[in-house]
């Protein structure tokens, strides 16, 4: 018997699901922290990007969002989070980048979306819907992270990448957040 599940945007009715959610994983209560910093900041806060897997049922279980940030000074987008099983997260990343891509295609934009792998979601997890080192793309962080773990994909081919450093809120604690 197979098993309906629904990706789709998050709503207003989804926040204690989502808190849910986190509080089940390593260090989840800090990463929901993480998010919920986010959401409040208008600047980078993208309602569209943030999506969540449910079951039948209407239990969460999956969700990544990603916010605005910048490279230099070309709009760029960063996943910030992924919680769930890769299994059951990785439609909900699919979901995220087409919406994303989309969007930059609609308006006719160079966009980057952005990754930080992590122990749960390392490389290999990104690589398997497109992305690639952002170093080879001249993309540059102050976050403190691997080399390897800094990804990047384009999300409308017809512009090239801008090289650059990517400039985060300061709810990352990145040191190169004096623009906001």
């Amino acid at each position: 018997m197979k098993h309906s599940q629904t990706v789709r945007v998050e709503t207003p009715q989804d926040v204690a699901g989502l808190e849910h959610l986190y509080a089940q994983r390593p260090e989840g209560a800090k990463a929901w922290e993480f998010v919920q910093s986010l959401r409040e900041n208008a600047t980078v806060w993208t309602p569209e990007l943030s999506i969540l897997v449910e079951n039948a049922q209407g239990s969460i279980l999956a969700h990544t969002v990603a916010v605005r940030c910048w490279i230099d000074s070309f709009p760029a987008l960063v996943i910030v989070s992924v919680a769930g099983s890769h299994e059951k997260a990785l439609p909900a990343v699919q979901h995220l980048i087409e919406k994303a891509r989309n969007k930059a295609r609609q308006t006719a934009s160079p966009l980057c979306l952005l990754a930080h792998a992590s122990t749960n979601y390392a490389p290999e997890f990104y690589e398997q819907v497109g992305f690639e080192q952002a170093r080879f793309e001249g993309i540059k962080t102050t976050l403190d992270t691997q080399r390897n773990h800094f990804l990047a994909l384009n999300l409308n081919p017809d512009f090239e990448l801008t090289p650059g450093t990517a400039i985060f809120s300061p709810e990352f604690g990145a040191e190169d957040d004096d623009d906001f």
